[in-house]
């Protein structure tokens, strides 16, 4: 039986395919293993890559793991958030348009000196990236939070901030440290100055009132009970 002659369709479907073989954009990844010193990871894209092979069939195969791929942490400013990477974390791993090589080596504005585009060696991970499936226990819309996903958190909303947990009945409010000094400092100036009565006197009111108890709750900080 003869083959059927490939078609302009066939031929510009197929130049379209070796095009965009070696082009890659975004994947979700996983995490092999991490150096906390440098922050680069061994990186393992989650999707595989389809392919036909030489009897015409699709296939699929795991594309390999990518090496020192840095991963970014938030930041801006002098400030950032940093948060432990470990194995097995799972995030979107985003390929550069061009090379890395030397931007990674010096910053600052840079010639790469190769012509290389969308290349799997010019990674960069994003940790935190989920499938429906692992999605978060609790993602509030009514303020931001910072924590651990089963443990101690950090909630802000407009007019407080709550430290430990989200529920009422395990907070309490953060007592002011300034105000608590300055009444127990009364409190001593009193106390050092009071008169007591001597044995048989009738005992009356100091002739000095004692310091004032003073509002000493934090009004935006909460912290837990225990």
């Amino acid at each position: 039986m003869t083959s059927r002659p490939s078609t302009l369709q066939d031929l510009l479907s197929r130049f379209r395919e070796s095009l965009t073989a070696d082009l890659h954009t975004s994947l979700p990844g996983k995490i092999v293993r991490y150096d906390a010193t440098t922050q680069k990871a061994d990186v393992q894209p989650l999707i595989k890559e389809r392919y036909t092979d030489e009897a015409g069939a699709m296939q699929s195969r795991e594309l390999p793991v990518i090496p020192a791929v840095p991963v970014q942490f938030p930041g801006a400013g002098g400030y950032r958030i940093t948060f432990p990477v470990a194995a097995d974390d799972v995030g979107l791993v985003v390929f550069s348009e061009a090379s890395l090589d030397k931007w990674l080596v010096s910053g600052g504005t840079v010639d790469p000196a190769d012509d290389r585009r969308h290349d799997l060696t010019d990674a960069v991970f994003l940790p935190g990236l989920r499938d429906f499936g692992h999605a978060l226990a609790s993602a509030p819309t009514d303020r931001a939070t910072f924590g651990k996903d089963d443990g101690l958190q950090i909630h802000i909303d407009p007019s407080l901030i709550s430290i430990g947990s989200n529920s009422a009945a395990q907070l309490e409010f953060a007592a002011l440290g300034d105000a608590i000094q300055t009444y127990l400092q009364n409190l001593q100036i009193w106390l050092s100055a009071l008169t007591l009565p001597v044995v048989g006197a009738v005992a009356g009111p100091p002739s000095v009132p004692a310091p004032s108890v003073p509002t000493v709750p934090s009004p935006v900080i909460e912290l837990p009970l225990n």
